[in-house]
Formats: structure tokens, C-alpha cells, sequence
């Protein structure tokens, strides 16, 4: 066991209760949340662990979790890092789409012909 004076104890302590997800991924909360447990000397049950963990996730991959059986810190952290995967190829995915969209739409046709017979193609369906 690391000596961890008390002060710093505190403050990591005072940080997991406030601890939010934000901007980090899972894996970066998961890391600075296993700080604040260990070093801050927290003794919770795990039931009371996993809480804290899950109520520190972004709204949505609480969402996601919903649902979902875990009883142990590390299957929820499991759980959440398949989440935000999914969450993360959703938001890519539809990326991809707009980005495909919109350069159709600005693409304009190679000549004047193809966009004469383009035209009266759209018009006879």
C-alpha cells in the first residue's frame, strides 16, 4: 500500500463525487475513476461502485446501458466501451451519409447533355 496523505486523499475524493465523463472516452473516465477509488481510499460496495461509475457516463451511454446485467465494475466498463463504440460508428455513419449527400448535390454534371437526358430521365418517372 502507497502512503497517500490525507489532503490529497480528500481531494480525490471531492473530484470522484463531481467526476463526469465529458469529453473523455470511457477508457480515460474508467482510468481517472480507478484513481479517485484506490488513492482516495473509498471502500464502497460494489453495487455502490458501479453507481457512481454509471452516473458519471454521458447521457447516452447510460442510455444504451439500460437494460443491460453487470455485476462487476469491470463487465460495466466492458459494457460501456461496446456502447460508445456504437455510439461513435452511429455518428460516423451519418457523417459518411451527409458527406456523400452533400457532394452530390454539388457535383455538378460533366456536360450540358447528360444534364438534358438526366433531366428528361427524371421527368418520365
Amino acid at each position: 500500500d502507497a502512503f497517500v496523505p490525507a489532503y490529497y486523499a480528500d481531494h480525490l475524493l471531492a473530484k470522484l463525487d463531481n467526476l463526469k465523463q465529458g469529453s473523455r472516452t470511457v477508457k480515460e473516465s474508467y482510468h481517472v475513476f480507478k484513481i479517485c477509488i484506490m488513492f482516495g481510499g473509498l471502500d464502497e460496495c460494489m453495487e455502490d461502485v458501479m453507481s457512481r461509475f454509471m452516473k458519471g457516463l454521458n447521457f447516452e451511454i447510460r442510455t444504451l446501458l439500460i437494460g443491460k446485467l453487470y455485476s462487476h465494475i469491470g463487465q460495466l466498463f466492458c459494457l460501456a466501451l461496446n456502447a460508445e463504440k456504437e455510439i461513435l460508428l452511429f455518428v460516423n455513419t451519418c457523417k459518411n451519409d451527409l458527406t456523400h449527400n452533400v457532394q452530390n448535390l454539388s457535383t455538378p454534371p460533366a456536360n450540358p447533355e447528360h444534364q438534358i437526358l438526366e433531366h428528361t430521365a427524371n421527368s418520365l418517372l
